[in-house]
């Protein structure tokens, strides 16, 4: 948001005991003849108070570190004061160097203290009173983080300053109309709507794989104790009671349940280490992801009750008050109709859920495959990329920034097997955006959601070189395109259809509006339309982007990219040596090669496939597995009928035919339904799929056909067993 925004907010808003605003501040710590990169950022002094805790050392930033020209103080993370500064308790007080900047060290935060994750350093901001004139609303560059009374909710706090953002959009229509704010809880915020629901779609997934293998369990434990029934009808002859048989059965399915549940925490360790091979970097807290004793007690509660549950069903319906009956059926077919229903409607169930899972995971795979196939607008491969963040300390000054800039591009393109390089403020297919609205010469202005909006991005001369993409009007920037020359820009194409449709914008003039300190940008004459290139991740809409030189718009921070004719991990040592010479107190950070860069952006999208693709892989064995020994036991209790049909004269493919169809009759109810299943599945998946429609029928049919003819062969193969049997011997059996 916008500081000056914020202030109002802060000056009117009842809903809440403290508000603090806070900001990226990359910063390079410079200790003796060694420097390291820091996750550092600048937060007015009330952000402590908002967090709600005290420090482990010295004290918090106080409100006189808020003002323009105040101390230069700084909160070291408990990680920091550990590996830097060797847990010294006189630390504190001290000075220390960040970007060339002298510090003085005010206090060292609780290990608790993780917000904004992973920060190791919390500056102070001091803002200029032009930062408070109200003249800047346009510039949108911090985030507010507030402290809610107890006696207000979320959604009262939210209308408060919804209510004071709309009466600023009435006094400053052209900086604030258009946009909308709402209050929301930071876990929430931290979380993400789209990693909300994903993990909540994972959740579903593991249930309903649970209900799949319990479905599973169940079905078998049954036919087991139909086996078992004049057993159960002796103990029964013999005194023993209801409760006792069935307190029999649950005591052999909790013994069974235990032993699982302790493999399958083995199998989990493993897997967890298995997974976060693969986990999205941006997935929040996934550092933290691992087996604890609250995980542990989940799953064993579950594992207990399942165990109870699905053991009870078959004890229970094994039981009959009849035990002469029970001794007479046990020795014949008599009695198996209504266990052989029930035992079909599992098996319906079983197919049900496992399809819903299939379908899932195959939307997510079509999604999955689908992203892998569209272009970023430039060639990845055997470009080298990382970045950089000059010490502000240092380099105060905008040629400053521009020199150095120009001299390690230059360095870079001496290395022998570099074929060129090039700089840009944020990488390509990335998750940060910098931009803000602009006014087009020549015509009419325009305020609130009207208004244009684009990206903006300060890149070098040979940046489209370096990514091979293609200019395709006009010319490139040059070496001549600098502070002192005449603004110039380049458009993308998606900027050039959409502000000038019809229209050739080689001439005209555009102005951005996105200086975080109140300088006014000039307007800048078109030279050059480019092939669009996906700023943002790869699922996003392409915005409109607007290029300026580097030397005309000099950032401090700044992403590189080097391309080499062949592994671009070659060049890693030597770019790292060429970023020394040219300053010793600037550390490259995030080495790796551009393809690995996009790859990620399309890891969360991987991450999500391959789970549902297991929990489903899982739930179509356990579907396949139960309707095999279900058949088998089916045909193991039908060997007299069997036997006496072959004597009779059937033929043994009319035997396979017959256990087949009759196995296969379930099978087809459950898919039906969970084909009925995967459309009602269709609400929850949807934002979560790229290029592909939460209801897809070919991706229903393609499921169906697996399953059927997976189901078909597990009914096959006990069925031909049964067939090739000899009757003899099943007849001499009874």
């Amino acid at each position: 948001m916008s500081p000056d925004n914020f202030y109002d907010w802060e000056r009117h808003a009842r809903s809440f005991t403290a508000m603090a605003i806070y900001t990226d501040q990359q910063a390079t710590l410079v200790a003796g003849e060694r420097a390291e990169s820091i996750a550092g950022y600048a937060v007015s002094s009330s952000f402590f108070r908002v967090m709600g805790m005290g420090p482990e050392a010295g004290q918090w930033l106080a409100p006189e570190d808020d003002r323009a020209g105040g101390p230069n103080s700084v909160v070291l993370s408990n990680g920091l004061w550990r590996r830097s500064f060797g847990s010294d308790a006189n630390a504190v007080g001290r000075t220390a160097l960040f970007d060339g900047v002298s510090y003085t060290i005010v206090g060292v935060a609780p290990a608790a203290l993780t917000f904004p994750e992973g920060a190791d350093a919390w500056f102070s901001l001091a803002l200029s009173e032009r930062h408070r004139a109200s003249t800047n609303r346009g510039a949108h560059w911090v985030t507010a983080v507030a402290r809610l009374r107890k006696d207000v909710s979320v959604e009262q706090a939210s209308a408060e300053i919804a209510g004071i953002e709309a009466r600023l959009a009435k006094t400053y229509p052209r900086y604030v109309g258009g946009y909308t704010a709402e209050v929301t809880d930071l876990v929430a915020a931290l979380v993400g709507p789209s990693s909300r629901r994903a993990l909540q779609v994972l959740f579903g997934a593991v249930a309903l794989l649970l209900l799949v293998a319990c479905v599973n369990v169940s079905g078998l434990l049954m036919a087991r104790a139909a086996t078992r029934r004049t057993e159960m009808a002796l103990r029964a002859a013999l005194g023993a009671g209801r409760l006792a048989l069935i307190r029999q059965s649950l005591v052999e399915g909790l013994v069974l349940a235990t032993l699982a549940a302790t493999g399958g925490v083995f199998a989990a360790r493993a897997g967890v280490r298995a997974l976060m091979a693969i986990v999205p970097t941006d997935l929040p807290r996934a550092g933290e992801a691992g087996l604890d004793l609250q995980v542990l007690l989940f799953a064993a509660t579950l594992a207990v009750l399942s165990a109870v549950l699905f053991s009870l069903l078959p004890a229970v319906q094994s039981m009959t008050p009849n035990v002469q009956s029970s001794l007479s059926e046990a020795r014949s077919d008599a009695g198996l109709g209504g266990s052989r229903r029930l035992r079909g409607a599992l098996v319906a169930a079983e197919v049900a859920l496992a399809m819903v899972l299939l379908v899932a995971a195959g939307l997510a795979l079509r999604s999955f495959d689908r992203l892998t196939r569209v272009s970023p607008g430039f060639n990845p491969r055997q470009i080298l990329t990382f970045w950089v963040s000059l010490p502000s300390g240092i380099y105060r000054e905008d040629p400053q920034v521009s020199a150095f800039y120009q001299r390690l591009l230059e360095r870079i393109d001496a290395i022998p097997g570099v074929v060129s390089s090039g700089a840009v403020m944020l990488p390509p297919v990335s998750t940060s955006g910098f931009g803000g609205t602009l006014t087009i010469d020549g015509k009419p202005e325009t305020s609130g959601a009207d208004e244009p909006r684009a990206q903006m991005r300060p890149v070098s001369p040979d940046y489209f070189r370096t990514l091979g993409t293609s200019i395709r009007r006009g010319r490139a920037f040059e070496r001549q395109d600098t502070g002192d020359s005449l603004p110039v820009a380049i458009v993308s194409q998606t900027a050039a259809r959409r502000f000038w449709p019809g229209e050739d914008p080689l001439g005209k003039r555009i102005r951005m509006h996105v200086s975080a300190t109140g300088t006014r940008e000039p307007f800048r004459a078109i030279v050059g339309v480019v092939s669009d290139i996906r700023t943002g991740p790869l699922q996003a809409p392409i915005p409109p982007v607007v290029y300026v030189p580097h030397a005309q718009h000099p950032s401090t921070v700044m992403s590189l990219m080097v391309r080499g004719g062949g592994d671009p991990g070659a060049l890693a040592a030597s770019v790292t040596a060429a970023v020394a010479e040219t300053d010793r107190t600037v550390v490259p950070l995030d080495m790796e090669p551009l393809a690995d860069h996009v790859a990620t952006s399309r890891a969360d999208w991987r991450f999500r496939a391959v789970l549902l693709a297991l929990f489903a892989g899982s739930a179509l064995f356990l579907a396949l597995a139960g309707l095999y020994a279900l058949v088998s036991y089916g045909t193991i209790q039908r060997r007299h009928e069997m036997g006496v049909r072959l004597v009779l004269g059937a033929m043994r493919r009319d035997i396979v035919r017959m256990v087949v169809v009759e196995g296969m009759q379930p099978v087809g109810i459950g898919l039906a339904l969970g084909s009925a299943g995967s459309i009602a599945l269709s609400r929850v998946m949807s934002g979560l799929l790229f290029g592909t429609q939460p209801i897809e029928p070919e991706v229903i049919l393609a499921v169906a056909l697996l399953f059927a003819v997976a189901t078909t062969l597990a009914c096959y193969v006990p069925a031909r067993r049964a067939a090739e049997s000899d009757p003899r011997q099943a007849l001499r059996a009874e």
